[in-house]
């Protein structure tokens, strides 16, 4: 008996270790990593910032070459316009030049008329004046064309105008959008080698953790993109473990009520709603916990020789096995579990912790709590901050929690 609680004791010592109480040299790897995470999450704020802006700049360089070419077409299309205004109006002018040189014409050859009988002179008056009014009308509407181009030669001045501001536009578009792109490659490439840096750390902190509550960080919270889907084969109804940890039951468990409510009392205690418990990621959190219980699938490693983590899944049920990497290789076959498994619609988000003996619902949290980023799902920081349901799981050394976005057309858990 007293061998038996030296034993607890020293388990309970080695999880209070692996729960926030580390040896100096993994608390520096901790801080150290927290410095990482936060710099990405600088990082990942930016690149979004940036890229919300390239995708302003590259509308707006749209909107400036689409105006471009309606402007080129007016252009073209006043153009027009003054070249025909001027063909009447040279058209015009040849007119007005003949008939004053008939005039003069006129005037030289009836000029024995101009100074004949009273009827030479009235006949000489009434040609005369039918010629210089010929020559009016022709003069005046030689004037009105003047007028007229000299309005069209306006509205072409102004669009030249325009298409000189349009092409200035179009080269400061331009090159702040090639200005962004070289800064956004920037960042990625910064937050490629942060990302390494991160995986690094977490794998010296994982070097260093005792035996006891290990949680998976595996999870990337910083970087809430969504995974592609994938098919596959929905598990049998009604699986068990040898213990009856029923996957397809009706209630939750009472250490899942007790981890349930512990989630949202603390999410209570930050002022923030207390999530459902749904009927599909339920399964889900089962499946995976009898899963890991039964076959441990993070002890493998994948065809690269990278090792496994606790989102892993094994190749012994009706679904597709995953072994999930810290470098994120595989998250899209784990992120899409709910859509395989359940008829729930959307992606699902798993937090999950070991313990080298029984798990408990509060030595589950604690974990959680300790972990910066699997804390951020719990609360919804960040990009996390639309979940709105979740899902649970614990039983012998492992308890999964799954979160989703949309709500479950299973219904809840009571």
């Amino acid at each position: 008996m007293y061998r038996r609680r030296i034993g607890s004791a020293i388990i309970f010592v080695f999880s209070l270790l692996a729960l926030g109480l580390l040896a100096p040299s993994t608390t520096v790897a901790a801080n150290t990593l927290d410095t990482y995470k936060k710099e990405e999450q600088k990082l990942l704020t930016e690149e979004r910032k940036l890229s919300q802006q390239i995708e302003h700049d590259q509308s707006k360089l749209d909107s400036l070459l689409r105006e471009s070419k309606t402007i080129s077409l007016n252009a073209q299309k006043v153009r027009v316009e003054l070249d025909a205004i001027q063909a009447k109006l040279t058209e015009q002018r040849k007119q007005v030049s003949s008939l004053n040189q008939k005039i003069k014409e006129y005037r030289k050859k009836n000029k024995a008329l101009a100074s004949g009988t009273k009827q030479q002179k009235a006949k000489y008056q009434r040609e005369l004046a039918t010629l210089q009014t010929d020559y009016k009308k022709v003069q005046a509407k030689v004037e009105s064309l003047v007028k007229e181009r000299e309005r069209i030669n306006q509205r072409y001045t102004a669009i030249k105008k325009k298409v000189e501001q349009n092409r200035n536009s179009i080269t400061k578009s331009r090159n702040s959008l090639t200005a962004n792109k070289g800064r956004a490659g920037q960042i990625a490439s910064n937050l490629s080698k942060v990302k390494n840096q991160i995986l690094t750390e977490e794998a010296l902190i994982a070097s260093k953790l005792p035996a006891g509550a290990k949680p998976s960080n595996s999870q990337d919270t910083s970087n809430a993109k969504e995974p592609e889907s994938t098919g596959g084969a929905p598990v049998s109804s009604g699986s068990q473990m040898k213990d009856n940890y029923a996957i397809d039951a009706a209630t939750l468990t009472e250490k899942e009520k007790e981890l349930a409510k512990l989630i949202n009392d603390y999410r209570i205690s930050l002022g923030l709603k207390p999530l459902p418990i749904s009927k599909s990621l339920t399964t889900v959190a089962r499946t995976h916990v009898v899963d890991s219980n039964q076959y441990a699938p993070e002890k493998n490693m994948d065809v690269r020789g990278v090792k496994c983590n606790l989102h892993s899944w094994s190749s012994n049920g009706k679904w597709s096995d995953v072994c999930y990497t810290p470098d994120h290789e595989y998250a899209k076959r784990m992120w899409d579990k709910p859509k395989e498994l359940t008829s729930y619609p959307g992606n699902g988000y798993e937090i999950s912790v070991y313990y080298s003996a029984e798990m408990s619902p509060s030595i589950a949290l604690k974990a959680w709590q300790g972990s910066p980023g699997h804390n951020n799902v719990i609360i919804g920081d960040g990009a996390w901050s639309n979940l709105s349901t979740m899902g649970i799981g614990i039983h012998g050394n492992y308890a999964h929690v799954w979160f989703g976005k949309e709500s479950d057309p299973a219904g809840e858990m009571k």
